[in-house]
Formats: structure tokens, sequence, C-alpha cells
């Protein structure tokens, strides 16, 4: 984005900044000269603009008025033709100059770097001064000035100039809005821009440097300034590219450098001709541009989060309230430039505008606003322009809203397209689902910014703090630092004195070699022990000194350990260590440790590799007690835990795993544990202040501290991973928030992506240097970034089986529990305190009351109105809505309504109606959500039939052009409106549809009375039916087909608010049980999966990696199903149906996956081999299942038994394998436990998740998913529980079976058809010999063939040619 200021633009600041008379001084100027200096002669490059700023930068800006009294009217305004080379620009145009005095100029000293020379007394000129002579002949400026100004950047400073002219006092529109829009529409403008955007970080420095000299002097505005830093520290690591944010940014950049006029103002109590001084001028001033840079930053953070599909939906208004920046950011700039003005110059006059100047400013303003909303259009990221393009495919974003098959679609895109740009093994944190984008497209802009500020605010405070020492750094060293030390040498930058002397006698300059280096400081280190030492031998008190040498670290500074030190001081892999690598490595050490240099350099050769293998162990213990809790935890923490430690694990192991153990003497640790204790603390203490929520990439580096990530990364991973660990603890006795976990899995996939992007800049380093990536990543970081560049030797089946998790833990250390004080500081959200399941909808249910009648004018639309929001293809859209309105007070045409929504979300309708000309009630309303939900607009009118009908928007023009959805309510109770025919019914047919009506409302009125039977079970199957098809369609399983779709929107229209509510309530509760298979679809629907997973285990065998299986849900339809190696590429060969499967109904992380496949083969081999058993020798069918259940003993299970090893066995009567649960006699195929003995289970029990109740031994549904985790499970039925039977004392739960076990499918085994082997050369060639021959037979039987048939034609020929001849002799004759 260009720069939009005018003489205080940041181009003009930075040339004026660095274009100084050298040495000047502006007591020495003449007092005559003009301010104007050079207006008489303008430049070559105004002739090309249309700007005041490109004169402004011909002025001489050290030059002072002749008279210090001289009024501003003096000076007048100067007028001149400026004519652009461009014919679509050429115009007459006044360009007005404001009369402001120029501003002194600092010393050349400020300039480089040194204290004004209030400080010290300048050092005469030495003859032999080697900087002095770089200042004479020019070098100096050159080098200080910064990069030259390209042609882009001029015709950027055109474009601000043009804008920015409209701040001058004594500008018109006509010479500011006109050129802006010309120079919009000209040719190269957009490239420049981009060009200008690309460049943005180019600038900083120049800026930084000014920034902090201006809050030296003035202290007011560092509130500002650490602002502005924290806001550029971010976006310094962003990785995302989005030049509309950058745009944002630089338009901030441009308000921040008006600031640099500051250093003018030396006396910071300088008091304006209004009695004020500056610092009080500024002060509420710098404290709302910080807000202002806040909100900005934090508004761009939340954008950036948001998923492609939403930016396109909701894309204008974000983008609208983010443009809306751009005049925020030029009020400030304005507002700067007037508090100078009045210091600098003392127009007071200036500032004061007419009412047209005023005008001209906001015209100015909008023309820029439109240029920001070009910008927005035009660059948008490719991505993005992917996902628009996609969504225009479907239709207008209002009807894209409105349809849920466009939005599914949409959503399935946007998760295929994260995958297209990740490898197979993706760390994506979960794939979007329709209800999150149900819930993110609900929020608003206000809203979303607001949450998002929760966890903003924290960051952005550890930014200020971070940069406020480093700031408070700088200014010390400004204000001591001796004008004499840059004469000295290069060795002289170097602060600490050792290695400053080191560096003078090797006479190294700027850089020296990294291996050249280290071994230099080993010699320089042991001449200085040998040195003590031979003192010591005569001197006792040299002798005390020799003990404090840290002579036991010089072994461990040397070629050995050459890799980790160079690591240490060349941070940025370079293979050269520069002043400043030196000076950051030691200004590193905490002074308070009082460590050596060869002690603090010891750290880094072998004291790392120590901290790293500690927290390795640490770790894995954490990752091992988490694996042990899991079976702890309550069914409705399960979710998240499995969704937790499938990312976290699998990212964490990548890193550990590849560190090289070192083998080092036990003494060392206790000699590096302060710093490694010092280190932790501080990390923590940074996680502390953020409530351990990592958001984004920014706020892991501001969290770890500067240097590279290596260095605190396995630190970093502990500490969270030690809070978590506290969090699994808390849930095995509390339900926590949903958000809990997640939050902490996405702070550690943060942190572990922090170590991913850091390889890929290692690999593109070394390739650049010609080096193998492979083998130098290995040795890096003692081996923490050895598996990250390639993932598939890690995870290969024939490596993870032994090595990736040996964890085992204790009992004990299991059952060990933090106390319950610690909830309040560990938790970020707070604990559900209501009971899952909405049944208060039925306590608080409002009795549905008489309407008023509607003939009655003065309340048309007060009373109950209950109806439906549909499209013209689904009705209806969502459930139905039931409102009362009421009057309002004071305003008889208004009408109010509460309650909550079917997400228990509070709301408040509020609408009003006026009767049209015609006579017909129009109404409209607004229904706004405490939440913050979207707000929606609903306007219509009342039809003749009675019905309020019209249409829904998301904006507040809804209108038949510009809506949503539409909607009909009707004065009736919601338990009649659920039976009434849709509008589209009453158009087909409208006599029958109201017929069909009346009998349906009367019948079900007269069951619900009655409350029969037939009333309760028809309710109890809608219940059923609406959650199974309502799971299905938003969060996993097989696609709904057409007659299912009718069926789920016939359900939905059936129901009634608080069983609606009621329902959904279940809903949430069973999803928050039922386990998903994170990151895995169905090979056969095609649909996330969760609940049941099938894993073929034949194709197990052939895939490569561990994560690489061919999954199918438990559809029948699915697995049974064929899947072809164009589906899943790493297949060797097509899976069929008869492959043999495993049944999971929990999550398997990739940990546990070697072990199911052993135990599930092991498994599926014993039961063939018993049931080829129970074949070969058959037996006689015992007697039905009630008659052996009955003569069966009532203290004990029939159809379970303890085994001896403590697995459940099922009954075996002569060798037939009869169902567990049903008793009967299975064949197969069936279904077989892997973890009880001969537990065989038919079809259909395992269907329905059945149970044999171990006192009458009579089949039970499992009451819940994880049924048998509970203590208080008793594997009975409700009869017997009603009954107060008590279980056999001698049942050990913990041996019984239940479905949390995986299965194995047995069935006949059928081999896949062998292939024949590919021929061998010598059997090609045979065939081929054989081939030749057979043709060689043909084609000779063939020739035979042919030469009698030419034998027999030439015979023919001959007869008749003789008969021919016969004829004419006899004719002659």
């Amino acid at each position: 984005m260009p720069s939009l200021g005018k003489r205080f633009s940041f181009k003009n600041i930075k040339r004026r900044f660095n274009s100084e008379d050298k040495g000047s001084n502006p007591k020495d100027r003449s007092p005559s000269s003009s301010p104007f200096k050079g207006f008489e002669s303008l430049p070559p490059d105004v002739e090309k603009g249309v700007s005041e700023s490109s004169i402004t930068r011909s002025m001489d800006w050290n030059a002072e008025p002749s008279n210090g009294t001289k009024s501003t009217e003096e000076f007048g305004p100067h007028s001149s033709r400026v004519e652009s080379s461009d014919s679509s620009l050429k115009k007459d145009v006044t360009v007005v100059y404001a009369a402001i005095p120029p501003l002194p100029t600092p010393p050349d000293t400020i300039r480089l770097g040194m204290p004004s020379p209030q400080f010290f007394d300048p050092p005469q000129k030495s003859p032999m001064d080697p900087v002095q002579n770089l200042a004479d002949n020019g070098t100096m400026d050159k080098v200080n000035g910064g990069p030259k100004s390209s042609k882009t950047e001029n015709l950027l400073n055109k474009i601000d100039d043009a804008v920015a002219s409209a701040q001058d006092p004594k500008g018109v529109v006509s010479t500011v809005v006109q050129p802006v829009k010309m120079l919009l529409e000209s040719s190269g403008a957009m490239k420049a821009i981009e060009a200008g955007l690309n460049s943005f970080m180019e600038d900083i420095p120049w800026l930084m440097k000014g920034l902090d000299e201006v809050a030296r002097i003035h202290p007011v505005v560092t509130v500002a300034v650490l602002a502005f830093k924290a806001v550029y520290n971010m976006e310094l690591t962003r990785r995302e590219n989005d030049k509309r944010i950058r745009a944002l940014y630089i338009e901030m950049k441009d308000m921040m450098a008006v600031l640099i006029q500051l250093r003018d103002v030396k006396d910071t109590n300088d008091v304006g001709p209004d009695g004020k001084t500056i610092e009080a001028r500024l002060q509420a001033l710098i404290k709302q541009t910080a807000e202002d840079i806040k909100d900005c930053a934090n508004a761009c953070d939340t954008y950036a989060k948001k998923r492609l599909l939403v930016k396109v939906l909701k894309g204008y208004s974000w983008e609208a309230k983010l443009v809306a920046f751009v005049g925020t950011f030029t009020k400030r700039r304005t507002d700067f430039e007037q508090a100078l003005a009045i210091h600098t110059a003392r127009a007071v006059e200036a500032i004061h505008g007419d009412v047209h100047i005023i005008q001209a400013s906001v015209d100015a303003v909008n023309a820029k606003l439109e240029l920001f909303t070009r910008l927005f259009e035009t660059f948008v990221p490719k991505e993005l322009t992917t996902m628009k393009e996609k969504v225009k495919e479907k239709g207008d974003i209002t009807i894209v809203l409105s349809s849920e098959a466009a939005l599914r679609e949409l959503n399935d895109f946007e998760n295929s397209l994260d995958i297209q740009h990740k490898n197979d093994r993706s760390k994506k944190r979960s794939d979007f689902t329709m209800k999150d984008l149900r819930e993110e497209l609900r929020y608003d802009f206000e809203t979303s910014v607001r949450k998002n500020l929760e966890t903003f605010a924290g960051k952005f405070e550890l930014y200020q703090r971070q940069l406020k020492d480093e700031l408070t750094k700088t200014i010390n060293d400004a204000n001591n630092r001796i004008l004499t030390a840059v004469k000295e040498g290069p060795h002289d930058k170097i602060r600490n004195s050792e290695l400053k002397l080191i560096w003078k006698e090797m006479n190294w300059r700027r850089n020296v070699k990294a291996r050249l280096f280290v071994m230099t400081l080993r010699d320089h280190f042991r001449e200085k022990v040998q040195e003590i030492k031979l003192i010591a031998a005569s001197d006792a008190e040299s002798s005390r000194e020799q003990s404090r040498t840290d002579d036991w670290a010089l072994e461990y500074i040397s070629v050995t350990w050459l890799q980790p030190i160079m690591e240490a001081f060349d941070d940025d892999g370079s293979g050269y260590i520069t002043i400043t690598e030196v000076n950051q490595f030691t200004e590193s050490l905490p002074t308070e440790l009082g460590w050596s240099s060869q002690h603090w350099i010891a750290y880094w050769a072998v004291g790392f590799q120590l901290a790293a293998t500690k927290y390795k162990e640490k770790i894995e213990h954490i990752l091992a007690l988490m694996y042990g809790l899991r079976s702890r935890l309550l069914p409705e923490n399960h979710y998240w835990a499995d969704y937790y430690l499938r990312k976290v694990w699998s990212s964490v192991v990548e890193i550990t795993a590849g560190l090289q153990t070192p083998d080092l003497p036990d003494h060392l640790e206790a000699k590096f544990e302060p710093y490694i204790s010092h280190e932790e603390e501080r990390i923590r203490k940074n996680l502390q202040d953020i409530r351990f929520d990592i958001d984004a990439l920014d706020t892991v580096y501001v969290v770890a501290g500067p240097g590279r990530i290596e260095k605190h990364l396995l630190a970093l991973i502990y500490l969270l991973l030690d809070r978590d660990l506290k969090l699994f603890r808390i849930a095995q006795t509390k339900i926590l928030h949903e958000d809990e976990l997640w939050d902490s899995a996405d702070s550690l996939l943060w942190v572990t992506d922090s170590a991913v992007i850091r390889v890929h800049d290692l690999a593109d380093l070394y390739e650049q240097q010609k080096m193998d990536v492979d083998a130098q990543l290995k040795t890096v970081a003692c081996g923490l970034f050895s598996n990250l560049q390639d993932l598939s030797e890690i995870w290969s089946t024939t490596n993870t089986n032994t090595q990736h998790f040996p964890y085992t833990v204790s009992n004990e250390e299991l059952d060990a529990n933090g106390p319950d004080a610690e909830l309040e500081t560990l938790l970020n959200y707070p604990l559900p305190t209501e009971y899952p399941l909405s049944t208060f909808v039925y306590e608080t249910k409002d009795e549905v009351t008489a309407s008023p009648d509607s003939s009655q004018p003065q309340a048309p639309m007060f009373g109950q109105w209950s109806g439906y929001v549909y499209t013209q293809d689904e009705f209806p859209e969502f459930l139905v809505w039931s409102w009362i309105f009421e009057a309002v007070p004071d305003d008889e045409n208004a009408f109010q309504a509460s309650g909550v929504d079917y997400d228990a979300d509070p709301y408040t309708l509020k609408g009003h109606y006026s009767q049209a000309e015609n006579g017909v009630i129009e109404a409209e309303f607004i229904i706004t959500y405490e939440s913050g939900y979207a707000t929606e607009y609903y306007k219509g009118h009342l039809d003749e039939a009675g019905s309020f009908t019209g249409f829904k928007g998301v904006d507040e023009n809804v209108s038949e052009d510009n809506h949503s959805s539409l909607f009909i309510f009707r004065r009736i109770s919601p338990e009649i409106m659920v039976h009434r025919p849709s509008p589209m019914e009453l158009a087909s047919n409208k006599y029958r549809a109201l017929w069909k009506f009346a009998l349906e409302a009367v019948v079900t009125q007269t069951r619900r009375r009655l409350w029969s039977w037939s009333f309760f079970r028809e309710r109890r199957d809608l219940r059923k039916r609406y959650i199974e098809l309502n799971i299905r369609l938003w969060e996993f399983g097989p696609p709904l087909d057409e007659e299912e779709r009718a069926a789920f929107l016939a359900s939905r229209r059936a129901l009634i608010p608080y069983d609606a509510l009621f329902y959904l309530s279940i809903r949430k509760h069973m999803l928050s049980i039922i386990p998903k298979h994170f990151d895995f679809e169905c090979d056969g629907c095609k649909q996330p999966m969760g609940g049941g997973r099938l894993i073929c285990l034949d194709c197990r065998s052939d895939a490569p990696q561990l994560w690489q299986t061919v999954d199918f849900c438990a559809d029948p339809r699915c697995y049974s199903a064929s899947v072809t190696q164009e589906q899943r590429y790493y297949l060797e060969k097509p899976h069929v149906p008869t492959h043999d499967l495993v049944k999971i109904r929990t999550f398997v992380q990739w940990g546990d996956l070697p072990a199911l496949d052993q135990t599930a083969r092991a498994a599926l081999q014993h039961c063939r081999q018993r049931m080829v058993a129970s074949v070969e020798t058959p037996s006689e069918e015992p007697k039905d299942a009630e008659s052996s259940a009955g003569s069966e003993d009532v203290s004990g299970p029939k159809s379970q038994s303890v085994h001896s090893e403590g697995a459940t066995e099922a009954p075996a009567t002569d060798d037939v394998f009869r169902c567990f649960a049903c008793h009967t006699v299975t064949e197969l195929p069936c279904w077989y436990c892997t973890q009880c003995t001969d537990c065989v289970i038919c079809d259909s029990c395992e269907a329905k998740s059945l149970l044999p109740c171990v006192t009458c031994s009579e089949p039970f549904v499992q009451p819940s998913w994880y049924y048998g985790s509970n203590p208080k499970d008793n594997f009975m039925c409700n009869v017997c529980s009603v009954k107060g039977l008590d279980p056999p004392a001698e049942m050990q739960k913990d041996c019984l079976h239940t479905y949390l076990h995986p299965l194995v499918r047995c069935k006949e085994r059928i081999d896949d058809p062998v292939e024949p082997p590919e021929p061998t050369t010598e059997d090609r060639l045979i065939l081929l010999e054989s081939c030749v021959r057979s043709i060689q037979e043909s084609l000779g039987d063939k020739f035979g063939s042919m030469e009698t048939a030419l034998c027999s034609l030439q015979q023919t020929m001959s007869a008749l040619m003789a008969k021919l001849e016969s004829r004419s002799n006899g004719h002659a004759v």
C-alpha cells in the first residue's frame, strides 16, 4: 500500500532523516535563508506528478525563517501549474502549500545512533580518523540513507501525495480527489502498489530506529511505540502473506512515521501557543493510538484465523470493517500533524479550516477508502480465489447460505483443499464439520473480535513487556555510549571483555568462520588455565582463583563438541559468526547466575543435550500417564481426550524420537541445573500470562523468547504437557468444557509447527550451500529435527512395532490426583454446571393462550405465532418457531418477544407493524442473540388467509430480491402447526392437504389427551429416527438417500419446540460420548466415521506406513465394498470383501495399532481353528434357549463365565459355539472378541449391542457407549435391577465382555486369486517361436489351398477356351 501522508509521510521523513548536511548545526545556519528555498525552480519530477509533497521534498528543510516573529500570512500560499506526462492525467491543478516553517534538524550524531550533543561535547576531527574520512567522502551517508527509491516507489509517492493533499488547510476538493481517482485508473498503479506491499519490511528498520530515538527524548510516546513494535513483530512471524492485511499495517506505519518529527522538539515541556505542553497534548492521543493499533491487530488476527469458506460468505462485512481502520489511522495521523505543527511552526491559524476545507478532507478520506476497497478486491489470496469460484458455481451467497446441500459440498471442498496442501500424514487440527460452519457463520464481526481478544490481549501484553525491556536497554545503551569507541575497531563493538580480547588479537573484522572461532576459543581458555595454574603453584590466593576458572569446562570446548558450539554462536546457520551474534550469545546468559564464559559455552556444548534428554524422559512419562488415564475418564471427556492424544502424541514423538542420548558423567547435570531451572521458570511465567493458550505461530516465538526455537522447544512442550496432565486428572471426576482440551492440543500443535517451519528453513539454507540436507538435519540440535524432513521412516510399519511406545506406568502414579484448589488457575473455561439434557423445557413450558381476534385493528400482531422458515426446495429449513408477541409500552405499533433457541442461546425479538395504503398489515422484526450470533431479519405481511408470510435475510435490507429464506407463521399452537400443510402442498392440492391436516391434528390431540401407548411409541420412534438421521446428516455416517432425506424433513417438521430442544440435547450428549475417528473417512461412503470402525487386516500388511489403512464405517453396505488402488495409492492389490476385518468401538491411537494387529490376528486364527473343529465334530442341537435358561441356576451367569485368565468365556457345549448374548448356535460369519476367550457374537446381537444379564441371562441392550468402565455398572437388565437383585458374588466386572472390546469378523478364509508369475525371457522366446511356427503352418496350408484353387481355375478356363474355339470353328464351317 502506498504511503498516504503529506509532509510527514514516511518516504519524505526518511529522505529528510538521511539527507541532513554533514556536521551542520541549526545555530550555524544563515538567518536570511528562506523557508521556501527552491520553490522558484521546481525539480523535474514535479512536472510528472500532481502532489504537493513532490515539491516539498525539494525544499531546504534545514532553512529557518529570516525573522522568528514573522506571521504565517507573510509566507503566503504558492501556486504552480502541474502537468502529468501521462495524457490521462494532464490537468491544471492548483497546489496550495501550507505556510509552516521547517523543523530543526538534529546533528549527524543522532542519525548515526549516537546521543545528542547535550550529553557530551563533540570530538575534534583527527587527521587520521577513518570514520570521519568515510563521512567526508559520503560513504556514511549512503550507508545510513537506506535503499534508493525506485520507479515503483515514486509512483506510490504520487498516489500518496495526491491523497495527502486533502489534509492541507487551504486545499480544495477538485485538487485532491480527482488526482487520486486518475492515478488509480492509470495503467500500472495496482502493480506498483503490489510491489510496495512486497517491500513493506524494507523500510521498517529505519522507522524503528527513529521511533526508539523519539521514545528516548519523549517517553510519552512509548506506549504507542511499543504497541506498533508488538504488531510489527507479530506480522514478522506470520507465515501467511495476505497483502490486504499488510496494507492496513502500512497505513499504521505511515501514521507512526509522523512521530519521527518529535525528535526536533528537544524539550518535553515545550509549551504551545495555547499554553499546553507537548506531553499533555499528546498523552491522550498516544494512548488512544495504542488502543487503535491493538484493535486493528486483533481484528486482523481474528480475520486470519477464519476459515476460507467463512471469509467468502461473510467477506463483504468483514472487509468493510477492516477497511474502516484506514480512516481511523488517517485521522490519528492528522491529529499528530496538527499537534506537531503547533509545537514546531506555531501556526495555530493554519489548523482551523472552513467548512469546504473539511468537506475536502472527508472526500479525500472517502477516496482513500475506495482505494483500499479496490485493494481488498484485487489482492485476494489464491486459496480464497479458488473458494470464491467454487461458491459462484452454487449461485448467489444468499442462496448458498440457505442451502444445506450447498454448504455441505463447499465444506467438503474446503477440507479437500486443506488435504491437498499437506502430506498424507496430515497435522490438521481437525476437519471442519457442518456444525462448526453453522456456528461460525452465525457470529458477527464484533462478537468474533471480542472473543478473540480474550487470547490476543495476553499475547499482546507479553510482546509489549519484552519490547519494553529491549527499549529500556536500547535507551540506556544510547545514553551511556562513548563516541570515541566507534573509532577504535570492530572488536570494540563486542561487549564481553574476554571475547573482545580474542577478536582483537586475531585481528578479525566483521565476521569469522565458525570452526575457526570455536577452535580459537578452546586454545584461549586452555592457555588461560595454564597461566593460572603456574601462578597458583606459588601463590595461595591464585590457587583459590584457579578453583573458580571452571577448567572442567575446557574438556567440552573441543572438536568433539564443535557442532553444538557452532550452533550456539551461529544463530542463522550461515557458517560464519558475526559480532552481533557474539553479543547475542553472551547477553543471553542471565547475569544472576554468575557463570564464566567457559561455563556458558560448555552448557551449549553438552548441557543443552543433557537438558533435552531430561525433558524427553519427562515428556514420555507424561504421555504414558495420559494413555493410562484414558480408561478412567468420564465418558463425556473421552471425545476430546482422544482428539488431544491423536494430534499431540504423534507430533511430539516425531521430535523426541530423533534426540541423540549423550554418554556423559552424571555430575554434569548439577552444573547446568541453575540455567535449566531459570529458563523453565521464565517460560512458565510467559505461559501463565497467556493462560497456556498458544493461538498462533507468533505466540510460540514470544513465549519461547529470542533465538533459535530448538533452544526452548522441549522445555515448552514439557510445560504444556505438564499442565494438560492435570486436566486429564480433573477429567476423571468433572466434565470439562469442550474447548479446554481442544485449545491445549492446538497450543502444542503450534509449537510443533514452529519446529517444522524451522526444519524447512534449515533445509533451504543447506540446499543453497550445496550440503546434504538429511545428513545435516541428523546432527543439528542433537538430532531433534532428524525425523521432521522425512516421516516415512519413523512411521513405517516395521519401525513402529517396538520403538515409539514403550511407556509403562504404575497404578500408584495413575491414582495420584492434584488438589481441587488448582481448578481456578488451571481451567480457562468454566465447568458445565447444568444437567446435559434439557428437561427444564417441560417444567417451564408456556400454556397455550387464546389468540386475540385478528379482526381487531388495534392488535393485529399480538398473540401466539407458530411457523417455519423454508426455501422452495426444502420445507422446513429448520425446526418450528413459536413466539408470543407482546405489546411494547409507549409504542402501540411495536411488539416484542424473548426466549431461547434450539442451542439454548437466549434471544430477544423486536419488531413493528404498519398498515399500507391498500389495507394490508406489513410487519418486520429482528432477532438478536445474547451470545453474539449474527442478527436475523424478517420482513413480511398478513395475507388473506391470516398467515404472516415474507422473507428472512442476513442484513437489514431484506426483500424479495435480497433474502436467504422464506417464512410462514400462523396464529395457532405449535402442536397444530406441525400438521399444517406447506405452501407447496397447498398449491399442489389445497383441499386434499387441508383434509389430511384436519385428520392428523384431531387424531394426535386425542391420543395426546388419552396418553395412549401408540402416542408414546410414536414419540420414541420419532426421537430415535430424528437423532439418527440428524447425526448422519451433520456429523458422520453414510449420506442420506432421497428416501431418508424425506424422512428427515418429515421428522424435523413433526417436532414441537420443547420436544425438539430436549432431543437436540440428547443428540449433543451422544456426540460428546460416541468416539469419532479423526482424520479417517470410510472407504465405502467417503464420509467421516464415528462409533464403530472396521480396519482391513490384510491391507494393513501391505501398507508401508502405520497410518495407511483401509477403513469402513459400521454400515454393512460399506464394509462389503471393494477398494481399488486408485482410491488408496499405497495398496499393492485391491481390497475385496473377503478380506479379514477387525472392528473397534473406541478411538485407536497410533501407538495402539501394532498391538491391535497382533491380538486381532491371533484371535482370528484361534476362532477359525475352533470353528473347523466344531464342524468336524458336530453335536446334537440342544434345547431352545428359553428352556436352557430356565434350568440354569440364577446365582450365576449363564452367558458369561469368568475365564481362568480373567477374560469372558462364552459357554460351549460339545465344541459348538453359541452367541454369548442370545445363546443360539452361531455359524460363520460371526464376530469374535479379541480380549475374551471363545466369546462369539452373532450378527443380530452385535448390531443391537446386546449383553447378557448376569442374574437372569436374558439379553439387554448395552445402556451407554462406555458401559463397563464405571464401577457402578452392574451388568444386569432393568427388570433385575428394579427387583433389587444382587449380582453374583464371584463376578469380576473387569473380566466381563463389553462392546468396547475389539471384534474380528470370523468367516471362511478365501485367499485372493494368485496372479501368474511374470514369464522369463526364455519362456517368452519359446512362446514367440511357437507363435511363429503356428503362423508358418497356417500360411503353408493357405498357400497349398490357393495353389489347388488356381490349378482348378486354370483347368476350368482351359475347358472354356476349348469350347469357345470349337464353336468358332463350327460356325465358320
